[in-house]
């Protein structure tokens, strides 16, 4: 049990979680970018692009939405000490450790490679969307 994360990018196919989970690993339908217990970042989607509603459902975040949140981490990165302001941790029913640790910056450096790779198949394909999903 603990807190379960996905970002989906489609080759521009608007689909739904059931059909996302079947192609989820099939790079000329579907890619996935798996995060497990990364609360900052599912604080950030939950604030931007869920307003502020941690259903667990599924929703489509924008490119430029993307490469707001690669700002952050990359500020995160390059001074640890803007975590709590940029990043901020939450608690929640398994959702893991909310300290500005070792962990907080393995995800911050996950986050950054996942988003390197949706940016680079954006720029292969303008038309490809992005899903976040969560579980819990």
């Amino acid at each position: 049990m603990g807190l379960d994360m996905t970002l989906y990018a489609t080759d521009g196919e608007e689909m739904t979680i059931e059909e996302l989970n079947k192609a989820d690993g099939l790079w000329s339908t579907c890619e996935s970018f798996y995060w497990r217990k990364a609360n900052s970042i599912h604080n950030w989607f939950v604030e931007t692009i869920q307003n502020n509603n941690d259903d667990c459902g599924v929703y489509e975040v924008s490119f430029e939405q993307l490469m707001e949140l690669k700002s952050k981490v990359a500020s995160v990165l390059a001074d640890n000490r803007k975590g709590p302001e940029v990043l901020p941790t939450t608690a929640g029913f398994f959702f893991g450790s909310t300290e500005y640790n070792d962990w907080y910056l393995e995800d911050m450096v996950l986050t950054l490679n996942h988003l390197n790779k949706c940016e680079q198949m954006y720029e292969a394909n303008p038309d490809c969307k992005f899903y976040y999903s969560s579980s819990w």
